[in-house]
């Protein structure tokens, strides 16, 4: 699941049962060695759309209500514009952004916003979708989900942890499990820095 919308909501409680433990920053030159993430608007390679204002009245799969890349990040975008939700035509919920890249891949669909860390993983691991779809738009970046732990957990083993996940880019072991994620290294990370997920929570769910 993607966490930052449900962090947001939670963090935001009287009483939150989380806290932030730590967010990865992501190999890749567009990460730019920050722990953000994009959301890559995706259609089919032979799709006669190539910018997002021909979506119009089109099939567009979403993976889950509490997704920030790939439903919130997609309502604020469309607030931008001064549209909402009836801008597509269907709006269909996949449950995930692989089964959304099935259903476009299969014809079922128009168009879907992946969060771009897992298309990357997709792309790595099918040799011939990069010819099978094509970016029409690149959203963000925003903030990467959060890693959390309960609220309850003793504060020292939660200092450890975290001081455990950052020292991980600095030695062979840590560093290999990194790399098998695509994973540059983990960094520390304060509830202001998701303010940005908030404001477009807000933007795109205005009442």
């Amino acid at each position: 699941m993607d966490l930052r919308v449900p962090y947001v909501l939670e963090a935001g409680k009287q009483e939150p049962s989380i806290q932030l433990l730590a967010a990865p920053v992501m190999e890749g030159e567009r990460y730019e060695q920050r722990p953000i993430y994009f959301s890559d608007v995706v259609v089919r390679a032979d799709s006669w759309i190539h910018k997002f204002c021909g979506l119009a009245r089109q099939t567009w799969v979403y993976n889950e209500s509490h997704s920030h890349s790939g439903y919130s990040l997609t309502r604020y975008m469309l607030a931008k514009k001064g549209l909402n939700g009836d801008f597509f035509g269907t709006r269909i919920e996949a449950g995930s952004h692989e089964r959304a890249m099935r259903l476009l891949l299969r014809g079922k669909i128009d168009a879907t916003a992946l969060d771009s860390t897992v298309l990357e993983t997709e792309l790595r691991k099918d040799s011939d979708l990069a010819d099978r779809i094509r970016v029409i738009d690149i959203w963000g970046p925003s903030p990467i989900p959060p890693w959390v732990i309960h609220q309850s957990l003793n504060k020292q083993l939660a200092s450890d942890l975290r001081n455990e996940m950052i020292q991980m880019s600095f030695n062979d072991e840590g560093k290999a499990i990194l790399t098998s994620g695509r994973i540059s290294r983990f960094v520390e990370v304060a509830d202001k820095d998701y303010n940005r997920i908030r404001e477009m929570y807000k933007e795109g769910n205005p009442h």
